[in-house]
């Protein structure tokens, strides 16, 4: 061989291993959810047909170990990052459910008294209290509009 054709393998090797270097250092955590709307986390980009794409963390270059040599503390590193995010995710997904039974369970009770209320309103007298006790009954176009205001409240809370 040539001295030129060695010195071009040779710096074609150091940029090789320099861009091995660079990639590792921006490795981190990876989230993204594929065809099916399933979510999936790795430690490597993903793959092409992925629909969104969420870089977690990036790990400092001075941290990374060469391509090819996985040391044990950097991988343990690698992990529990990963696993951190498991844990962020399942706790937003469990939050997001509570939440959503607690919305849920408010429009049942609404839904609830809303319709007893109709229910006791249609053919009866309705009234309103006066502060000495007594009743003020309310006239027909005012009871219409309570009815109606009452059905917009079933249509809210129930539909």
């Amino acid at each position: 061989m040539s001295p030129v054709v060695r010195v071009s393998c040779r710096v074609l090797a150091v940029l090789l291993l320099a861009g091995s270097c660079i990639a590792d250092s921006v490795a981190g955590v990876y989230r993204w959810v594929d065809e099916n709307g399933r979510v999936h986390f790795g430690d490597r980009p993903p793959v092409s047909e992925a629909k969104e794409v969420e870089i977690r963390e990036q790990t400092p270059a001075s941290t990374v170990a060469p391509r090819g040599a996985d040391v044990p503390v950097d991988r343990r590193k690698r992990q529990q990052r990963m696993l951190d995010v498991y844990r962020e995710e399942r706790e937003a997904k469990k939050q997001a459910k509570a939440k959503a039974a607690a919305e849920k369970q408010e429009r049942a009770t609404r839904c609830a008294y809303a319709r007893d209320r109709l229910k006791s309103y249609e053919g009866a007298v309705i009234y309103e209290p006066r502060p000495d006790g007594s009743r003020r009954f309310l006239s027909d176009s005012e009871r219409e509009r309570e009815v109606a205001r009452v059905r917009q409240a079933v249509k809210r809370w129930c539909d």
